[in-house]
């Protein structure tokens, strides 16, 4: 069981976990809704995330 002050991160993949968990903290990626773009911010918002994930999943797959 995960602490629930512990923030999880989480892509697209796993869009039904904040419904599915909804006492654990968690982040999504902000989504493009049908015809249309996101903001700058959301898009500036999903590139930080992506880096911290990247880092995160590199450091997890390390043997």
């Amino acid at each position: 069981m995960i602490p629930k002050q512990v923030v999880s991160v989480f892509d697209l993949g796993y869009l039904g976990v904040e419904k599915d968990f909804p006492q654990q903290l968690s982040t999504l990626p902000y989504r493009r809704k049908r015809k249309l773009q996101l903001s700058e911010e959301e898009k500036e918002y999903n590139k930080m995330r992506s880096k911290k994930r990247i880092v995160i999943e590199s450091m997890l797959s390390v043997d």
